[in-house]
């Protein structure tokens, strides 16, 4: 992931799980003087890099162009168990990019803290999608490929036109502010999310006439019986049954 970013001339930046255990990679010899050469315990085979480099600018190209889905391409290197060489030039080309990520997340508070807010961005994005599709509990009960698509797609352009209407009354009340003389920061204006769902009831809305009700302390009337009994078949068990109830102490009577 690290790599298709970096080739396609763009920063991935997660919020890596366990990052104190993630092995460092050192490129070319090292650098005793300097205090981070002790944390890159491993080293990349930058031979790799160099025999592959124009394959791997062609990958990019294919990338960028959409002639290849990126999803498709790492999930089949990943799964390949025999990965050729332009897949162990791209692993190793990551993990140097991840290498560079890692030691400035640990020196850059302005990155950790870009870093978190994209992340919370994400979550905000997730909610609004598990809130909308409520029903069975969020669980997609399609097997089809075909029906649990359409269920996606759904979800998806429900959720959207929350944001489009979002957006559109944000915008509206951040012009209303400025009309009004205040004075709005961008630093300010660009923590604003419109993927609140607060305001959006999904379950509709449902309205009840306490006038036409039962008076206060009084029930409602009940409706007209419709029972009729229905005859058991006798059988010889129904028999003995029925005959026991009419006399219930005919065993005792038999013994004495």
């Amino acid at each position: 992931m690290f790599a298709v970013f970096d080739l396609l001339g763009r920063r991935f930046i997660p919020r890596l799980k366990d990052i104190a255990d993630i092995p460092l990679y050192g490129l070319g010899a090292g650098q005793p003087q300097l205090p981070a050469d002790t944390l890159l315990s491993r080293k990349v085979r930058d031979e790799l890099i160099d025999g592959q480099y124009e394959e791997l600018l062609r990958l990019a190209g294919s990338l960028k162009r959409g002639w290849i889905i990126p999803s498709v391409l790492l999930t089949r290197m990943h799964a390949d168990p025999r990965p050729d060489r332009l897949a162990r030039a791209l692993r190793e080309y990551g993990r140097l990019v991840r290498t560079n990520f890692i030691l400035d997340w640990a020196g850059d508070p302005a990155l950790r803290a870009r870093g978190l807010g994209q992340l919370n961005k994400g979550e905000s994005a997730n909610a609004l999608h598990r809130y909308v599709g409520f029903g069975n509990r969020g669980r997609v009960q399609a097997r089809d490929p075909e029906q649990l698509q359409r269920h996606m797609d759904c979800r998806r352009l429900i959720s959207n036109a929350i944001v489009y209407s979002n957006t559109r009354y944000i915008a509206h009340a951040l012009e209303t502010l400025e009309r009004q003389g205040h004075t709005l920061p961008d630093a300010d204006v660009r923590h604003i999310l419109p993927v609140h769902y607060e305001h959006i009831n999904p379950f509709g809305h449902y309205r009840f006439d306490t006038r036409r009700g039962p008076a206060t302390g009084r029930l409602r009337p009940l409706r007209p019986a419709t029972y009729t009994s229905r005859a058991i078949p006798a059988t010889n068990a129904t028999a003995t049954n029925a005959w026991r109830c009419r006399r219930p102490n005919a065993t005792s009577d038999a013994l004495r």
